[in-house]
């Protein structure tokens, strides 16, 4: 109310910013039914009961078109009403604004699905649909990160402040620009603001009606035609070379490899890197932009710093340390009667991925302090600091992982929703806010020496050896239980 309420720029900043919000959702619908159409139309558990029916092709793939719809539109559906809701009350409209506005979402919404559908349909004729639903799924994590990085990067928060840009001219123009004029994004937006105004805009609303009934032909259409092809090809099969270096491979170094290749062939699992990556970028560019002038606000920082580490590691050894043994559960009697010894199997598995969580943490922990410009000795007790917590904390998901398995899961991700998961949560937590609590008194003799010149670097140096040391029993103890939990095998 108060921004619509600004004169001059005030409608037309909301009109912008509601505009570029139609737009977000309607690309998320598209991404969203390439994601459905691939489990309605080819990985259902009901495609091939359906098919062998009497029931019509065109009928079956309506019914699994209108499904598609709601599976892929449902949450965008409870994400735009609160906002059009909220833009009824700032123009102050009348029920008719909501019957309009509610046909044309319906149709904005259908555009977007049936978009989706049409080119996975069409895709999934030329490639294999496990294949190809691999590819979408690493263009939509690449496209995703490279656009929460590109916003942040960006600094939105300027664009509510006429003065960040050169000239008041030129922020009007950039207001008054069209977003995406020719995409139903932009055609619901001139729907909705002619509706506010209490007219109906045939010329966008037939144009709606007009392209969501031929995109929905030609679905039907190509459907009949692609369809059953497309589906008896759907799986991807390559054949694989024998390799003959293995003779003199170390068991050790073929643990780890195997947990490679494993890692690398489920899309799921290797594609999180890029989105950490992109987490990664924004943490030290949050981290870069914070007005730390002072000598107090350094340190502050600092100290906060190293419990946001924490977390993130935290949530990182969740990911991918805490299911390493639930994920081989079903095979892991082939590691039990081999000759190789259970630690060696540990350790090589914890190398590959404890290893990786480790580094992850001591990059953050390095990167974050030079952006922060800590003396550099204390930037070492940081970085000893978060390297020992690192390795507790991902010992401690190997231990909980081989303690609390979950041998019976459709994905990865309800191993770490599993009981044993939220209960290594629960502790990591702790167990940061722990260090923290160890750390405040250290942090705050530090300071003190900054500001009085008197000597407390014995009292620094015994905390800082105390919190190691606790990190370091910590690990001594996940280590030794985690050995006896895969001793009893019957457990897991």
């Amino acid at each position: 109310s108060y921004l619509d309420g600004v004169e001059l720029i005030g409608p037309l900043l909301t009109g912008k910013f509601l505009s570029l919000v139609f737009l977000t959702l309607w690309w998320m619908v598209v991404f969203s039914s390439f994601n459905t159409t691939f489990g309605n139309f080819y990985f259902g558990r009901d495609i091939e009961w359906m098919l062998s029916s009497p029931l019509p092709l065109a009928s079956f793939v309506s019914l699994k078109v209108f499904r598609n719809f709601a599976a892929s539109s449902l949450f965008s559906f409870l994400a735009v009403i609160p906002i059009l809701f909220a833009f009824a009350q700032v123009r102050k409209t009348d029920v008719f604004f909501y019957f309009l506005s509610s046909f044309a979402l319906f149709l904005f919404l259908f555009s977007a699905t049936m978009s989706g559908t049409f080119v996975v349909l069409n895709l999934n004729y030329v490639f294999p649909a496990s294949k190809l639903r691999s590819i979408f799924w690493s263009l939509i994590v690449v496209f995703g990160t490279a656009l929460y990085v590109l916003v942040r990067l960006l600094s939105p928060e300027k664009l509510a402040r006429p003065d960040a840009l050169q000239t008041v001219a030129e922020y009007l123009n950039y207001l008054e620009t069209p977003v995406a004029r020719l995409l139903p994004s932009g055609w619901f937006y001139r729907i909705v603001l002619d509706a506010a105004a209490g007219a109906i805009n045939f010329h966008y609303l037939l144009l709606f009606m007009a392209f969501c009934g031929s995109v929905y032909f030609l679905v039907v259409f190509q459907a009949k035609r692609l369809y059953l092809d497309s589906f008896s090809k759907k799986n991807f099969v390559r054949m694989i070379k024998p390799e003959t270096s293995r003779q003199n491979r170390s068991p050790f170094v073929a643990i780890i490899i195997a947990d490679l290749k494993m890692f690398f062939r489920e899309h799921q699992r290797w594609t999180q890197l890029i989105l950490l990556l992109g987490i990664f970028v924004v943490y030290l560019v949050s981290i870069k932009k914070i007005p730390a002038d002072t000598v107090y606000l350094k340190t502050f920082v600092s100290f906060l710093n190293l419990g946001l580490i924490g977390f993130v590691i935290s949530a990182l050894s969740l990911r991918f340390v805490f299911g390493i043994f639930s994920l081989e559960a079903r095979t892991w009697w082939v590691y039990v009667t081999s000759p190789l010894g259970q630690k060696m199997v540990m350790f090589s598995k914890y190398l590959l991925f404890g290893g990786f969580v480790v580094i992850i943490g001591l990059l953050l922990g390095v990167s974050s302090n030079l952006f922060l410009s800590v003396q550099p000795r204390l930037l070492f007790l940081n970085v000893s600091v978060i390297f020992f917590i690192a390795v507790a904390l991902s010992l401690l998901a190997l231990y909980y992982g081989a303690r609390f398995p979950k041998k019976n899961f459709a994905s990865s991700t309800e191993i770490e929703g599993s009981s044993g998961g939220i209960f290594y949560i629960v502790t990591s937590f702790f167990l940061v806010g722990l260090n923290l609590s160890i750390l405040a008194v250290p942090y705050q003799y530090y300071y003190r020496m900054l500001l009085v010149p008197q000597d407390y670097t014995k009292i620094i140096l015994v905390f800082f050896t105390f919190c190691i040391g606790l990190n370091i029993a910590i690990s001594g103890f996940s280590i030794r239980n985690t050995v006896k939990a895969l001793n009893s095998y019957g457990d897991l």
